[in-house]
């Protein structure tokens, strides 16, 4: 027991050291991606005080990797995931995932394999594009074009990519606008599947406030009814720049939840691999009032802070979600 309590101790302390030396964005050199894509990660860092921002930084990497023990356990190719995405889990399998299930999602208009681009379809039909990095995450590397500022010719989208993305493989995919009235924001619904198969809706939130082009520069963040389609609570807890979040955003309905819930439900029970038992999908509300998934990924990040928001989503998780519990 005293041996078992020195290495909780031990370990406990290397990840606080850790916290403390490695704040925050430590991994960024590590990426290798260019400016424009540094952007959006501002949705990941926080104006705490000095200490609160190192006792969140610590609780997060506490939280994250004693979750996805109860979550993922001992999978080694879940961890790989939990981590960088592996070539079973790119964009190109969710997008096919989503796809297969009926869900509207981007249309592709070509392929960069890292060398050489495809057309799928003319360029001149698209007002905006979006480049997406296959393997990426947070929205690391995304670049917004526009026809006519950004780029005038297949040849100068081939540029764009020598220029940015030599070696990564890439999406072009259709830029598709939010509702004029909820402006930028992103639906994340989050799904869970038991031991037994059963897959099950966790909750929705959405991100909202963003005065970028892109959700990852949120500051509100509210919880939705899935019933009705209504942001019903706050979201403070997911984030620290959510802390602000506007009571005017509260009671805003968002059209076709209900149907992106079912989508999200089927689709998880038809993925291939067992151990993508949580998942988080992206989706918007389109300005037609339609909804659009963007992707799916593994929740190890977004999981453990429903699971240790409160003793009672503790119990839940290990009693019905996790393997220790089953």
């Amino acid at each position: 027991k005293q041996w078992y309590q020195r290495r909780v101790a031990i370990t406990a302390g290397i990840m606080f050291l850790n916290t403390l030396i490695f704040n925050n964005l430590s991994f960024l050199p590590m990426l290798n991606v260019n400016d424009d894509a540094l952007e959006s990660l501002q949705f990941f860092t926080n104006n705490l005080s000095p200490t609160a921002s190192v006792l969140f930084d610590f609780s997060q990497e506490l939280c994250n990797y004693v979750g996805n023990f109860y979550i993922l356990g001992p999978h080694q190719e879940a961890i790989q995931t939990m981590y960088w995405d592996t070539d079973k889990t790119t964009k190109v399998f969710w997008r096919k995932q989503l796809s297969d299930q009926g869900a509207r999602i981007p249309t592709e208009i070509g392929v960069w394999d890292g060398d050489k681009l495809e057309l799928k379809e003319k360029l001149e039909e698209y007002k905006s594009l979006l480049i997406k990095v296959t393997d990426s995450c947070m929205g690391i590397g995304d670049l917004f074009l526009r026809h006519g500022n950004d780029y005038k010719s297949p040849e100068d989208i081939e540029q764009i990519f020598q220029s940015k993305y030599p070696g990564k493989p890439c999406l072009l995919i259709e830029f598709i606008a939010a509702h004029p009235d909820l402006k930028v924001h992103s639906l994340d619904i989050l799904t869970a599947k038991d031991p037994t198969g059963n897959v099950q809706l966790v909750d929705i939130v959405v991100w909202a406030g963003s005065a970028s082009e892109t959700s990852h520069g949120a500051t509100n963040c509210y919880m939705i009814d899935p019933h009705t389609g209504l942001t019903c609570n706050y979201g403070k807890w997911y984030n620290p720049n959510f802390v602000n979040t506007s009571s005017e955003g509260l009671g805003v309905y968002y059209p076709g939840v209900a149907e992106a819930v079912v989508t999200a439900v089927e689709t998880h029970e038809s993925l291939p691999y067992s151990w993508l038992n949580v998942v988080g999908w992206d989706c918007m509300v389109t300005e037609d009032s339609d909804i659009v998934f963007f992707e799916g990924n593994l929740a190890a990040w977004r999981c453990p802070r429903r699971l240790f928001l409160s003793l009672s989503n503790l119990i839940y998780f290990i009693g019905y979600i996790s393997w220790v519990g089953n």
